[in-house]
């Protein structure tokens, strides 16, 4: 503990707080247990033990663990904060290209975790978080489980938003509850504002669940990315993409798509953003006849891979 300085609190939850620290010189984010509660306790122990064991780019990394005076996971700090917070920030121009490399890296991310057997079940636009070199990272490992413990026992969890309906049945379910989940992420990025901002969460889950209700996905938003979203939240799990499909798919759309201003997502000059705080971000994926103020759209030619290219309802 000794070695561990904590700065400001940077996040919180129902169970835990995070904070802006230093570990050893190195800036880092430690995920702070507020309760005493066993049950809370024994599923931070459960996230740690988790997380011990996964490496990878496009996760986000466990380096350490403080047992008292109070439990912490510390983790790498992640300076550019998460993606919902650049998507509904309408002082950023997000082009298709930034789009493809964010889903590229959650796909990468969540191609190891499924490959190393675990389950998300809260992937969101507010557990993928950016370095400083706008690399994106899945984090949050709160709610994730291996799926060696029988999927089918374990309980409806997650962000109503982003369950899937098998999840909010109680039903047996797998790996593609996640992928429903990257669908709802990819309309976040899409369209630029939070699911089903006006209508309460209880009433969600049973939309989703009883009327396969989904978010509008608003007719100017390009096809490619329209049928992508519904191929993904399919209400047949087996209709879903797999995340390493997904990976490749992102990976040849890169042949495709126009050249972007910028490496990454940009601020525009303060003066010319929106004086209503209320407004939505500008969308960055409408179709090319649409008026948009964002300087680029993907071509109508851009198709999905074999296996996502008709498009369901």
């Amino acid at each position: 503990m000794d070695d561990l300085q904590i700065h400001e609190m940077i996040g919180s939850g129902s169970f835990a707080a995070v904070h802006r620290g230093y570990w050893r010189k190195t800036e880092v984010a430690v995920k702070m247990l507020q309760s005493k509660v066993k049950n809370e306790k024994s599923s931070f122990l459960k996230e740690t033990t988790l997380m011990l064991n996964l490496r990878h780019p496009n996760i986000v990394s466990l380096m350490g663990v403080v047992w008292s005076p109070r439990l912490c996971i510390i983790t790498e700090f992640c300076t550019r904060g998460d993606v919902a917070q650049v998507m509904l920030d309408p002082a950023y121009i997000v082009e298709p290209e930034h789009i493809r490399r964010i889903c590229l890296d959650t796909c990468r991310g969540m191609t190891y975790l499924h490959g190393e057997n675990v389950i998300h079940r809260d992937l969101k636009a507010r557990n993928l978080l950016i370095d400083k070199d706008w690399n994106v990272k899945v984090a949050d490992f709160g709610l994730a489980r291996s799926f060696n413990e029988q999927p089918g026992t374990m309980t409806a969890c997650g962000t109503p938003t982003h369950a899937a309906p098998e999840v909010i049945k109680h039903l047996h379910y797998t790996t593609q509850a996640d992928v429903y989940s990257f669908g709802i992420c990819i309309w976040e990025m899409c369209v630029r504002q939070e699911p089903y901002e006006s209508i309460p969460g209880f009433q969600v889950i049973v939309a989703v669940a009883t009327k396969r209700m989904r978010p509008k996905i608003p007719p100017t938003i390009d096809s490619t990315w329209a049928s992508l979203i519904r191929r993904c939240w399919a209400e047949d799990p087996d209709s879903r993409p797999q995340f390493q499909e997904l990976v490749e798919f992102f990976v040849e759309m890169a042949k495709k798509l126009p050249i972007p201003s910028k490496k990454m997502p940009y601020k525009l000059d303060p003066k010319k953003t929106s004086s209503n705080p209320n407004s939505p971000a500008p969308s960055s994926v409408h179709r090319s006849e649409a008026r948009d103020y964002s300087p680029v759209t993907i071509k109508s030619h851009t198709t999905l891979s074999n296996s996502i290219n008709d498009e369901s309802e």
